[in-house]
């Protein structure tokens, strides 16, 4: 089927012969492989779009694209109450569609950390929303080197001692580094000699 049939797209002539249950996946398809015209053009059906459940569609394929330059874009733009991109309580939903993106989860912790005060301003009134946005960005966490930056993030960051997802996401890392610590030289070994046979 190709990307023919992203392109000539309107928000009321959305269906173009891909069923509903499978425009999900070809919306983020479409931006995936599209690259930066297909992510401009599903922002417009994003923006034109009435229908709620088919612009959740269209947030969570804006998600797939792989530049980063335009991801970070994406979340700044949510966290902008000055934007009408989203709603303020559909802002972690932007934060999810990016953080399911392996391209994403790459910068996510980063941006947390570098944005911090940002989601605040952004979000203030959003308890909730902060908390998961914390846990969204903190899923790629893999290094006591992270793990430390959160922790000086909870005890340094503005009002970051209020959310208890910053606990939450050092404890499940810890985890993480732990049983990698622990498994990653057997399942290297494995593979190794899975792939020489």
């Amino acid at each position: 089927m190709g990307l023919n049939w992203l392109l000539p797209m309107t928000a009321h002539s959305r269906d173009y012969g891909v069923a509903a249950p499978l425009r999900k996946i070809m919306y983020c398809y479409g931006v995936k492989e599209g690259g930066e015209i297909a992510f401009e053009k599903v922002m417009r059906l994003f923006y034109a779009e009435s229908v709620q459940l088919e612009k959740d569609y269209l947030l969570d394929a804006l998600g797939c694209h792989n530049d980063i330059t335009s991801l970070k874009g994406l979340l700044l733009l949510a966290l902008d109450r000055n934007s009408s991109f989203v709603r303020l309580q559909d802002v972690s939903s932007v934060f999810r569609a990016v953080a399911a993106n392996p391209v994403g989860q790459e910068f996510m912790f980063n941006f947390l950390v570098e944005r911090w005060e940002d989601i605040l301003n952004g979000l203030k009134t959003e308890h909730r929303s902060v908390e998961s946005i914390i846990a969204q960005c903190s899923k790629s966490v893999r290094s006591e080197q992270q793990i430390e930056q959160m922790r000086n993030l909870r005890e340094e960051g503005l009002h970051a001692l209020q959310y208890g997802a910053f606990n939450e996401e050092i404890e499940k890392a810890e985890h993480k580094v732990e049983w990698i610590k622990k498994h990653f030289r057997r399942l290297a070994e494995f593979f190794k000699g899975e792939a020489s046979e």
